[in-house]
């Protein structure tokens, strides 16, 4: 977070806090509260923030996930608006913030972020739930329900504006690849949870809510095997994309580029969540059949003779078939399959033509053509962006998809080029 878009956009945020939380404190009046009930809360708040992991770890996207939303709504439905505030901006310091692993300005836009979605959403529940004056358990709920989703879109839509600011992307790019209905199925999950912790705090005892806190322990752990599972898997795909670069020196660094550059274009086009990520693992692997090619084919500096080409042609299929067996490699088996298809149908290896071949594949093979001409190959010179970009349309229609053309050639790719060494050299300093 260094650029200027984003240090305004930073000092906004922080404006915007100050303002609101003077507004709510004149709104709703002197706020009386019971110290051991605050504490209580940012103690709840704090053990359920203190540990996140990632599910999901594709170099641009990083995916987290904790369960504190639950005792957030809890705070949302408790507290005045302003009191309620403050205290979700405490209780959800994770334990990186604790130990001083934040940088601090991303410390405090958090604190920032967190007030300003606790004050929002704690007024939409004031309001919501005083549209039935019975006060009947059910509408508590969904006042709660409604409550949690207000404060979650917020909350996303704050930190796509603040990753968009710093990586130069768009913000509805940013904010289309983090929200997904799996997203908003959760709000609604922990949201629900929040409420019952609520009407337990007030209707029981403390005490039946921290017994009550035991199944989020138990998800946690059972969130925490999931993750380290998907973690193995990442690491298994970036390996065997690493060993296709050493076999190939000469392109080292094509496959995760045309896994960023396609990432990149499937959320323009269109694609999010878990088909993002099926198009960014597709990219990583979509030579992964060259394994198996001889050098003679492989390496060849020169033109291939008729029988080498064959063997070349090849390798869509070979990896495919190397990754169909796994049902999680399923869909990006599909599209590493045809991303030589030409959009006309004289590609290979199905003949398949317009939108028969896979979205995925579509999109790589944009990609892929771009990646050869810009990067250029050891016997022919790297064509300047103006070259590629006539080339890619001129042969919209024919080779490309002229709708995945449209969008490729919305998107400043230098930029992209920049930023992805931008991101390998901040990596490599790490």
């Amino acid at each position: 977070m260094t650029n200027r878009r984003t240090v305004v956009y930073l000092a906004i945020v922080h404006t915007c806090t100050i303002a609101v939380l003077l507004l709510l404190f004149s709104v709703y009046g002197p706020v009386s509260f019971a110290w051991s009930d605050i504490l209580f809360w940012i103690g709840a708040g704090l053990a359920a923030h203190a540990v996140q992991f990632d599910i999901a770890h594709f170099e641009t996207q990083r995916m987290r996930v904790s369960v504190g939303l639950a005792v957030t709504t809890a705070n949302l439905t408790l507290f005045s608006p302003p009191l309620a505030a403050l205290i979700i901006s405490v209780a959800s310091l994770s334990a990186r913030d604790l130990t001083g692993k934040t940088d601090l300005s991303k410390l405090l836009f958090n604190r920032s972020m967190f007030a300003l979605c606790g004050g929002a959403g704690a007024v939409v529940f004031q309001y919501v739930n005083g549209l039935n004056p019975g006060q009947e358990v059910w509408w508590f709920i969904v006042a709660s329900l409604v409550a949690a989703v207000c404060y979650g879109t917020l909350n996303t839509l704050l930190v796509a504006i603040a990753v968009a600011f710093s990586s130069g992307r768009s913000v509805y790019a940013v904010w289309r690849s983090a929200s997904s209905t799996l997203t908003h199925v959760s709000y609604l999950t922990l949201g629900a949870y929040g409420a019952t912790l609520s009407l337990t705090y007030t209707r029981v005892s403390p005490l039946a809510v921290v017994l009550l806190g035991l199944p989020l322990v138990a998800s946690y752990y059972g969130l925490r095997n999931s993750a380290l599972v998907r973690q193995f898997y990442t690491q298994v795909v970036q390996s065997l994309a690493d060993s296709l670069d050493l076999r190939e020196h000469e392109t080292a660094g094509h496959t995760q580029r045309i896994a960023v550059f396609a990432q990149r274009l499937g959320a323009v086009c269109g694609m999010r969540g878990g088909s993002l990520e099926s198009l960014y693992v597709a990219g990583l692997l979509h030579d992964v059949g060259k394994l198996g090619m001889p050098d003679r084919v492989l390496l060849k500096p020169g033109s291939l003779t008729a029988e080498e080409w064959e063997v070349a042609r090849r390798h869509p299929a070979d990896g495919a078939q190397l990754l169909e067996p796994y049902e999680h490699l399923r869909e990006v088996a599909g599209i590493v399959r045809h991303h030589h298809e030409r959009f006309d149908g004289s590609g290979y290896p199905d003949g398949l033509a317009g939108d028969a071949i896979p979205l995925g594949s579509r999109i790589i093979s944009v990609v892929d053509a771009f990646d050869a001409m810009y990067f250029g190959r050891p016997y022919r010179r790297p064509y300047s962006w103006e070259e590629a970009r006539d080339e890619i349309e001129r042969n919209s229609g024919s080779q490309f998809d002229p709708a995945v053309v449209s969008a490729f050639l919305t998107i400043h790719w230098p930029g992209e080029v920049e930023l992805l060494r931008a991101q390998g050299e901040h990596d490599a300093h790490e």
